[in-house]
């Protein structure tokens, strides 16, 4: 989705240790695939000025993978929006949103809940929904919600685990997961 190319200003290693690269200083960030990725929280959604323990950018849409992202959603302008992360099997889906959309989002999310929970095999840690009001700014979820007025959600799969996933359990996820998008748009008739 980058517009002009996925360009490494750092590498990993320089990233993680907060060195600088020519004339680029290198700053590892929350939710961050470092050379090339998007980061999670360089949205417009009540970017904070300071943040000292997660940094999220200098400024919103501040890198190209961002930006190509808000381009792409103004362009296609979904009626919704699910991102797939791997950590927790939780449901995120609320963000200041308007009072007329609370109602909606939260039924949608409760449907996908629902679903999913139906088919975790017994003894497992089943999905949850978990509130980010006030705890989180800046993400796409975040930035969709606010400036779209859509339901946008954020799935954490697997349970909590250390990486890199075992193969046996990405399967077992999928099979949980696989009908999610169908899923999704029957939450939205």
């Amino acid at each position: 989705l980058v517009d002009d190319g996925a360009k490494a200003r750092c590498s990993v290693s320089e990233t993680l240790r907060g060195e600088r690269n020519g004339d680029q200083e290198c700053v590892s960030c929350k939710a961050c695939v470092v050379d090339g990725g998007a980061r999670a929280g360089c949205y417009c959604a009540l970017y904070p000025t300071d943040c000292p323990s997660d940094f999220v950018g200098f400024a919103p849409n501040d890198q190209p993978e961002t930006q190509a992202l808000v381009n792409f959603t103004q362009r296609v302008r979904p009626v919704a929006t699910l991102s797939l992360h791997a950590r927790g099997r939780e449901l995120y889906h609320d963000f200041f949103a308007p009072p007329q959309n609370v109602a909606r989002d939260q039924l949608v999310a409760n449907k996908i809940l629902h679903h999913l929970n139906a088919k975790i095999p017994p003894g497992q840690k089943p999905y949850q929904s978990v509130s980010t009001q006030g705890t989180s700014a800046g993400g796409y979820k975040d930035w969709c919600i606010q400036e779209l007025g859509i339901p946008s959600l954020t799935l954490e799969l697997f349970e909590d685990q250390p990486y890199p996933i075992p193969q046996d359990k990405i399967q077992q996820e999928y099979a949980i997961t696989k009908d999610l998008i169908a899923t999704l748009a029957h939450a939205l008739e």
